[in-house]
């Protein structure tokens, strides 16, 4: 069965590119912004990864990322932050938040994959 990610970016080509690149390993659904996202998951819709921009409107990726670490049903959903940011004390607050992989844009999207699997690989042990 395939994992389910969870894609979150304000920027519309990059969903749709990470849509169709990542459809042929995983189950992906996407969030235009963390609200959009937490809406997502409010509805049941539980994935197995989350993939998140820093950058957006309404909610940001740090929002986001602190009000999940501090769900009980959520905090456990790793997360991959995919960013424009290209600080180490923004990659550095992430990983303190519980972050995964701090991946910078642009990226790879051979070596997102690859991540994606790492991260899923250890959530299995």
């Amino acid at each position: 069965m395939k994992n389910k990610i969870l894609v979150i970016d304000d920027d519309q080509a990059i969903c749709i590119f990470l849509s169709v690149v990542l459809s042929k390993s995983f189950y992906v659904s996407t969030a235009h912004d963390g609200m959009g996202a937490m809406y997502l998951l409010s509805e049941g819709n539980i994935p197995d990864l989350i993939i998140t921009d820093l950058e957006m409107p309404n909610l940001s990726g740090i929002e986001l990322i602190e009000n999940l670490k501090k769900s009980r049903l959520y905090r456990n959903i790793p997360i991959i932050v995919l960013s424009g940011y290209d600080s180490t004390l923004k990659e550095a607050e992430c990983l303190n938040l519980g972050v995964c992989k701090y991946i910078k844009k642009p990226f790879d999207p051979k070596k997102l994959e690859n991540s994606i699997r790492e991260v899923l690989f250890k959530k299995d042990k």
